[in-house]
């Protein structure tokens, strides 16, 4: 219960210094509490936020599957930054013809 207790003291300092790394921080995050408050935001969290949970980031997830599957063509379109097209390439696979069912693949 302790470590908790300190990173709830410890927050208020580094939340200040959080709003003062940018001189219009503490007007924006104002802002957002307004909007908040009146059920006007949509909550957004990007797809490095399930990098926590050991899961990979899309181009690593792709790099691997390009190497697992002898594909080069899906890391040139990543190195073109084609991040969609590389993920065709990898969905547009005939996997059944090698008995793999890659249900959790696009989610």
């Amino acid at each position: 219960m302790k470590e908790n207790n300190s990173k709830l003291q410890r927050f208020p300092a580094d939340f200040q210094l959080l709003m003062s790394c940018v001189e219009s921080n503490q007007e924006n995050f104002n802002f957002l509490i307004r909007l908040m408050r009146r059920n006007v935001v949509i909550p957004f969290i990007g797809a490095g936020f399930s990098k926590n949970f050991k899961y990979p980031l899309w181009g690593e997830f792709l790099d691997e599957q390009a190497n697992i599957h002898h594909l080069p063509e899906i890391g040139t379109a990543k190195k073109n930054h084609e991040y969609e097209r590389a993920a065709t390439l990898l969905e547009e696979q005939p996997w059944w013809e090698y008995g793999i069912y890659p249900y959790a693949i696009f989610w």
